[in-house]
This record gives C-alpha cells, structure tokens and sequence, in this order.
C-alpha cells in the first residue's frame, strides 16, 4: 500500500509544481511585455527576467513529465497488481462455475478491460487532480487581483461538469453493452478456433470466418457510434472553453479600455485563463476513457464478489484438511447432467477406489466415461451424491492443493510451448537430469532425444511438427509418468500408440499401480484386462463390475465385449 501512497503524494506534489510553474510562467511573461513595452526598458536589463522565465518553462515541462510519469507507472502497478491476485482467484474457479466466466470473457476481463483500467488510472485519475489542483490555486491568485474575473471562472468553469455528466448517462449503457459485446465476440472466436479442424472436414472453414467478420464488423459500428458521441462532446466542450476565454477576454479588455486595470494584471489574467480552463476540457475529453475503465472496473469487482468466488476464495485461503497418504477415493450415488441435455448423462455412479489400484472405465461413447472423469478433476460437480476423499468431502479441499494430488492425461494431446526439458519440468519442477532420462527411457524416447543435437533443450515446433502424433503422446505420457501426484486419472492414453507400444505401456501400467491409484478411461480391451476392477458403463449407470476373470464368467455385456474384440483380431 505505501508504494501507492507514494505514488500519489507525488502526483500531489508534481501537480502543485506544475501549477505554480503556470502561475509563473504567465506572470513572468506578463511582466516581461510590460516592461518592454509601457516601460520601455533595455533587453540587456531583462536579461535576468528571462533567464528566470526559461527556468520556470524547464521547471513546468520537468513537473508535467514526471506527473504523467509516476501517473503511468501508478496505473501499471495498480492494473498488474490486480491482474496477478485476480488471475490466482478466478483461473482456479473456471472449472467449477456454472459457465459465466468463459474463455473469451475471461480473455477480454485480463487483457483489454484491464488495459481501460489501467488507462483509468493513467490519464482520467491523474487529469482529475490536475483539475483539482491547478484550477483552485489559480482562483486563489485571481481573487485578490481581480474578483470580477474570478466570478467568471466559478460561474463557467461548473458548466463542464455538468456536460461529462450529461456525456457519461448518454454513453454509460453503450459502454457496458460494447464490453459485454467483446466478451461475446471473444467466445465466438474461441469456439470458432476450437471447432477449426472440425468446419474443415466438411468444408465450412469459410462460413465460420464469414460469421467472425460479421460480429467483428458490429463491434466495430458499435465502437463508432460511441466514438461519435465522444467527438461531438469533444467538440462542445472546445466550444464551451473557448467562449468562456471569450468572456474573460472581453471583459478585461473593457475595463483595460476604461482605464480600470494595468496592463500587466490584464495580460496576467488573460494567459491564466486558458490554463485555468485547460485542465478541466482534457478532464472532459479523457472522461470516455474513465467510463470504460470503471465499467470494466465494476464487471471485475462483481465477479471477484460473485457467491462462487467468494466461497472457493475462502477454500483456497484456508488450511488444507489433515490429510495423508494413501489416499481412497469413493464416489457415492453420483448422478449429473448437463443443461442442455434431457437425460442424465451419469445416474446412482458409485465405486471405490482403493490405494495403490488399477480401475478401468469402459462402455460406448457416449455412456458418461469422461464425464466421470470430469467429475473427479472437479471440472463439474455433481448434481446429487458425494465424492470422498479418505471420507471427506472433496469440495472441502483447496483446489491447489487438490491438483497437486490428482494428475490426469486428456484425450487430446496437450504440451506446453518450449523445450523438452520444460515439457517435462512443467509436471515436477523438482526432477533431475536422471528423472528425466530415466522417463524418457520408460516411453522409448530416450534415444531420439539423445540424436537429437541439444538433446532435452530441443524446442517443440508448433503444433509439435518436428515430432509424430505417437512421440507427442508418448511425451505426454513420460509427463504423466514423471508427476509426484499420487491419483492418476488416464483417458484413452493409447489411441495414438501401435500394439507394441500399447503392450509396453500396459506393462508399465502394472508397475505404476504399485505406487499410485489410476483410474483408466480405455475403448481396448486388451488396456483394461489386468485392471484390479473393471466398471462396464451403459446410459451412465454401472452395468457390471468386477475383475476380468469375474465380467467373464458373468457372461454378460463384458464377456460379449471380449468376445467381439478377439474376433476382430
């Protein structure tokens, strides 16, 4: 907090300076002129006067520099600051809220709403005290030289105000649906990215782009109408600063005319009023910029507030439960279904699983295998029943905490950016040079790491091209292999690798198991055959479990399973 203050302490500071450099300023060129001019005095005898009014000038643009200065490094420190805590409360909570923060919402609140915020604070909080300050100490110096003029500043100056009022009601409500309309249009590229490869197999690549260009080009009108109010405000407040220079002119001219004031005083107040007004018409034209930080302000504060944030907030403040390896999973009668579904996807689910213990999940497509797992990952959560962690509640544990615990290996093939090295680090930061040769040598990538000319230091190209889909999936499984956690969750970690390399792998499944639980989500059959516990899926519910020798002698949905797979052999 004390860097903050600092930082506006300074803005008062600079901006006191930079007023009474103006002040200066005008009163040393006022003096200057009159001295030239009325008093016919030598140059060579002002020499002194313009040395000091060329140091007044390096004083003001030296206060103004380090005012807009400390005002951007403030914005930057204060947006960071809460991009950072906020990203650490909210990154963790999108797997677990109903859908309201989406990717894309998610991506427009981090980067271009916060960039308005901290433009907020950058240029409309550093104008406003500008406008505070600079406009109160010249009327402080006015009033004893010339009350007439002074009424005339407290009589117009109000007047600009009361037009960013009238300018932000008319352009409050476009602003926040412009934001909500980014956010949208976000999502809509996302899903549009997501789904690419999808719209080229049928050939609908273009349409998608078409649908992008449509909404980009709404936003876009959108954007403009809002600009135009702003240019149109921008254009009266100029109006307005300009007529009321008018009048101060005018009326110091008259009296200047009559007799009723010097020429120094009346040439000093006619260079103060354009600086008096000049504050308040930037404040004005930089009021756009305050609207849209405060909204994005406003949508991010609601969010942070939201029920859900609060109470996972809480979660992830508090203490971790006194748990211990090993650990026992139990679901209890879990059902779910998505909204947009008419059944339910998983229905009465209940299983265990033991310490140290090899699970498998098989069934069709569609009979609620990943959902399952989903479940577990505390990606959903389940409409009804329970999930028990060593008898406790698994909501009960921070999810940090929860992920430390729980490893899991997605369908999709998914790396970070960077080295092999640092694909690997990303799982156990904690691994050595011989961890990483020896997981390496268990998925059969060790001697083409070694050929390769700087080894583990080789970058992934993107979209891993300088690898084949079967080395990405087998790095991706020397990741999954090299995770402390204890649970590990695998979804169809197979598909991509031939019969030999599946033989391996289940080979070192059964080494695996001796020293962490697994749950595997697997279409072969030849995967699951060793598992301690086979769970046969149909329309969500447990049709059959049991061992592979017990499935087969039941005869059933299993055995008629087995059967089919030796026979396509």
């Amino acid at each position: 907090m004390l860097p903050y203050r600092l930082s506006l302490i300074g803005l008062g500071i600079f901006a006191v300076l930079t007023a009474i450099s103006i002040l200066f300023q005008a009163k040393g060129i006022s003096f200057l002129l009159n001295q030239a001019i009325f008093e016919q005095t030598e140059l060579a005898d002002l020499s002194t006067a313009f040395r000091w009014l060329i140091l007044i000038l390096a004083v003001r643009g030296l206060a103004q520099f380090f005012y807009q200065l400390t005002a951007n490094r403030l914005g930057s420190r204060i947006v960071n600051k809460i991009r950072v805590e906020s990203l650490k409360i909210i990154l963790p909570l999108m797997v677990v809220r109903d859908g309201s923060l989406t990717t894309g919402g998610a991506s427009t609140l981090f980067t271009d709403k916060l960039d308005a915020l901290k433009t907020y604070y950058a240029q409309y909080l550093a104008q406003l005290i500008l406008a505070a300050v600079i406009p109160l100490l010249v009327l402080f110096v006015i009033f004893p030289l010339d009350w007439i003029t002074a009424l005339v500043f407290l009589l117009t100056a109000p007047l600009i105000p009361l037009f960013m009022i009238l300018i932000g009601t008319q352009t409050k409500k476009a602003t926040e649906y412009r934001w909500g309309y980014l956010s949208r249009l976000a999502d809509h590229f996302a899903d549009h990215i997501r789904g690419m490869e999808v719209l080229k197999q049928f050939n609908q690549s273009q349409n998608g782009l078409d649908a992008i260009e449509r909404v980009s080009t709404r936003y876009a009108k959108m954007t403009m109408e809002i600009l135009k109010v702003t240019f149109i405000s921008a254009l009266a407040l100029e109006l307005l600063t300009t007529l009321s220079t008018a009048v101060v002119a005018v009326e110091i001219g008259l009296r200047l005319l009559a007799s009723r004031l010097d020429f120094e005083t009346a040439f000093f107040i006619l260079l103060i009023a354009p600086e008096f007004y000049l504050p308040l018409r930037l404040l004005g034209l930089r009021f756009h910029a305050g609207i849209q930080g405060r909204t994005a302000a406003i949508e991010l504060f609601e969010l942070l507030n939201d029920e859900t944030s609060t109470n996972a907030d809480d979660l992830s403040n508090t203490q971790s439960p006194d748990l211990q390896p090993p650990f026992h999973l139990t679901v209890n009668q879990v059902s779910f279904s998505y909204i947009d579904e008419e059944r339910e996807i998983l229905t009465d689910i209940s299983l265990e699983l033991a310490p140290k213990t090899l699970t498998a999940l098989i069934g069709r497509s569609g009979s609620g295998k990943s959902t399952l797992a989903k479940l577990l990952l505390r990606f959903l959560q389940p409409q009804s029943g329970s999930i028990l962690m060593n008898n406790l509640p698994i909501e009960a544990i921070p999810l940090n905490r929860w992920y430390e615990w729980v490893s899991w290996m997605g369908q999709k093939t998914f790396y970070t950016e960077g080295t092999i090295r640092e694909t690997l680090l990303f799982a156990n930061p904690k691994a050595t040079e011989a961890d990483l040769s020896d997981v390496l040598d268990r998925v059969y990538l060790l001697e083409k790491t070694n050929r390769l000319a700087i080894g583990l230091d080789t970058l992934m190209e993107e979209f891993g091209q300088n690898f084949s889909g079967g080395e990405i999936q087998r790095l991706q499984l020397a990741r999954v292999l090299i995770s402390p956690a204890p649970i590990l969750i695998l979804d169809e970690p197979t598909s991509q690798l031939d019969p030999d390399l599946e033989r391996l792998f289940i080979q070192e499944l059964a080494k695996l198991k001796q020293k962490k639980t697994i749950l595997l989500i697997a279409h072969r059959l030849q995967t699951v055959m060793q598992a301690d516990q086979i769970l046969v899926l149909e329309k969500g519910r447990v049709q059959e479990q049991g061992t592979h020798a017990n499935l087969m002698a039941l005869q059933g949905r299993y055995a008629q399973m087995v059967a089919t797979y030796h026979q396509l052999r």
